[in-house]
């Protein structure tokens, strides 16, 4: 009788590297940042052209305050949120002036570990101490607004700097709560802060001038 191998082990092995080498190709592709991937002089050619895999679109993107601009959007997908480009040049589509991720999808993420979802306590120890961020409770708020000189801080010679917005789980539900709300300054290390330990609901690169 002719011994026929089957041919499974081999067949698991061949997905098992397509599958590991799509992932590390699509996981470049999910560095948030404005050295390798987000570049100062980007377009939305050039961006259409090296996410050639996912949707890239032309499209009104929604500034805050009601205000809109026409911009980029990739989407990546099923289980993988977009990615938002303002361009400094908008008639262009040229030059990156904000390049923004938000919601709860965690697929994207900077080279100094920010991800969406992350909380106050974790951004704290990515940085290494405390920074400063707006109340909460009106378009911009809890929006980070310096490192105070941590390592999150981008180095001079950047050509983006990274901020966040926090959100918070609940809204607030005592007086001490309500003293975090309104267009002000806090420190992260706020005791009322640090017991509502709001999460990461928007990360974005600004580009300079």
């Amino acid at each position: 009788m002719t011994n026929i191998t089957s041919p499974g082990p081999f067949i698991f092995g061949i997905l098992l590297l397509l599958l590991l080498t799509q992932d590390r190709g699509f996981a470049a592709d999910r560095m948030l940042d404005c050295r390798s991937t987000f570049l100062p002089n980007s377009s939305h050619e050039e961006i259409r052209k090296q996410f050639s895999n996912l949707n890239v679109e032309s499209t009104a993107l929604h500034e805050g305050e009601g205000f809109y601009e026409q911009g980029t959007v990739i989407f990546g997908g099923s289980g993988v949120g977009p990615v938002e480009i303002f361009w400094k040049d908008v008639q262009q589509q040229q030059y990156p002036k904000i390049v923004r991720i938000r919601g709860e999808q965690k697929s994207w993420r900077t080279d100094n570990g920010l991800t969406l979802g992350q909380t106050l306590h974790e951004v704290e120890q990515l940085n290494g101490q405390a920074f400063v961020l707006q109340g909460f409770g009106y378009d911009h708020g809890g929006t980070q607004t310096s490192w105070s000189g941590g390592h999150l801080e981008s180095p001079p010679s950047s050509a983006c700097q990274t901020h966040v917005r926090f959100s918070l789980n609940r809204p607030p539900d005592s007086q001490k709560e309500f003293d975090i709300l309104g267009e002000q300054d806090f420190s992260s290390a706020n005791q009322t802060l640090q017991e509502l330990n709001p999460q990461i609901s928007e990360i974005w690169l600004s580009y300079g001038e």
